[in-house]
């Protein structure tokens, strides 16, 4: 079966369309799609359910999913892949787990607060104006519309858990109640949920107990093990900020509850399943639309002086027109790229996400380039470029001459 990437933090895509297949594959992102037209049946995992405009549903990495359409659908589909998670803060991140984790997996809108959805509208919307016009600061802007409408989900998963007519199997209250405060371990003493939902403490325990074939404690432990699991794979917190933040006394006691349940300690499952391999590969289309991002917001953030409006997205296909180019991926996301033009020995471009820098990838793609290319090998850069300029002079590349561009003047380096 086919594996699809995302090979990028995030993607908007929106698709007008009379008919819908499901392709045989697995994801590796997370998708959102929100209906802004049309009507039809939405599949996930063999539940179908109706659809229309203002629903917005929520698709996982292992999901089948499709949609018969029956009147056509102009869809708006959100993705986002585990390297986003890298750079966001926590507070977002503790949203986008109480998603995850208490989610069904079954079709049918995640919006029950029927004001939100015309608040989910204008952000999907905004979210694909913003994509078009590439104005200034135009990532940020797109994130913050990206984790809004993240946020607003999260809240009626909350609120659908809390519901009276959610289910009435108590302990899936208990689990929501647990699910949300997972971060703050003094709100999940048995008498804190007695008084919440106005039952005796003894009940609590018995009750949980009975339906979950846990106690209260041990379920607490194994869902704030799972999401310290994730926390270990996907991001880069240190382990005494997750201990902190999950309500440990010390990394200590973590390390003795991690091992006990897993085997291995916090440090070697993280060693284990988060390789946080950085790998170069040869470049593809696939990889265009993430280098085109990356080119724009890597010169606005290399020339600050410059006017917001003198660069576009599609400036990138242009630079490197008739260039060899190489893609640095790290955790199956691109991070940086460095284009050369073979006739001359000239590096054109060299841009790594400004949130991946320090980690030595630039090095590497510059160096690869060079053991492709002949001496001397040229390039330029813009004085007033001072970190890039450093860069460079400890890579043994040299001074030659000077001149003038639209940045203001450059240096003409070699390194032989």
């Amino acid at each position: 079966m086919r594996v699809k990437n995302l090979y990028k933090p995030y993607e908007i895509e929106l698709l007008e369309a009379d008919q819908y297949k499901a392709k045989s594959q697995v994801n590796t992102f997370f998708e959102m799609v929100f209906i802004l037209e049309g009507t039809g049946v939405q599949i996930i995992n063999d539940h179908q359910l109706p659809y229309g405009p203002d629903k917005l549903f929520l698709i996982f990495p292992r999901d089948s999913h499709g949609f018969e359409i029956q009147e056509t659908t102009r869809f708006v589909f959100i993705r986002f892949n585990q390297g986003y998670l890298n750079s966001q803060p926590r507070e977002w991140l503790q949203k986008l787990e109480y998603i995850f984790h208490n989610h069904d997996h079954l079709p049918g809108c995640i919006l029950k607060t029927v004001t939100d959805k015309p608040t989910i509208r204008i952000l999907t919307e905004a979210l694909l104006r913003e994509q078009q016009s590439g104005g200034p600061h135009q990532s940020q802007v797109m994130q913050q519309l990206l984790n809004t409408i993240i946020t607003v989900a999260a809240r009626n998963i909350a609120l659908f858990q809390q519901a009276d007519h959610y289910q009435s199997s108590q302990p899936l209250s208990l689990l929501g109640y647990v699910h949300e405060h997972i971060y703050t371990p003094q709100a999940l003493r048995v008498e804190k949920l007695a008084a919440y939902f106005n039952i005796s403490p003894t009940y609590v325990s018995q009750y949980f107990k009975r339906e979950t074939g846990e106690s209260l404690q041990e379920y607490v432990n194994a869902y704030r093990l799972a999401l310290i699991e994730s926390r270990l794979a996907y991001t880069n917190q240190r382990l005494g900020e997750i201990a902190t933040e999950f309500g440990f006394t010390d990394t200590s006691h973590l390390n003795k509850l991690f091992r006990k349940s897993k085997g291995v300690s916090p440090s070697g499952y993280r060693k284990k399943r988060k390789p946080g391999r950085t790998e170069l590969l040869e470049f593809t289309p696939d990889h265009a639309q993430a280098l085109r991002e990356i080119y724009l917001e890597g010169r606005r953030h290399a020339f600050p002086w410059m006017p917001a409006d003198s660069y576009g997205l599609g400036d990138f296909d242009l630079a490197v027109e008739g260039e060899k180019i190489l893609v640095a991926l790290h955790d199956q996301v691109v991070v940086g790229f460095v284009s050369w033009w073979e006739p001359d020995n000239f590096v054109h471009c060299l841009y790594v996400d400004p949130a991946f820098h320090g980690r030595g990838i630039g090095t590497r793609l510059l160096s690869e380039c060079l053991d492709r290319i002949g001496r001397p090998a040229q390039l330029k850069c813009v004085a007033a470029n001072n970190a890039a300029v450093q860069f460079y002079l400890q890579q043994k590349w040299t001074v030659a001459s000077q001149g003038n561009c639209d940045e203001g003047t450059y240096l003409l380096m070699v390194h032989s």
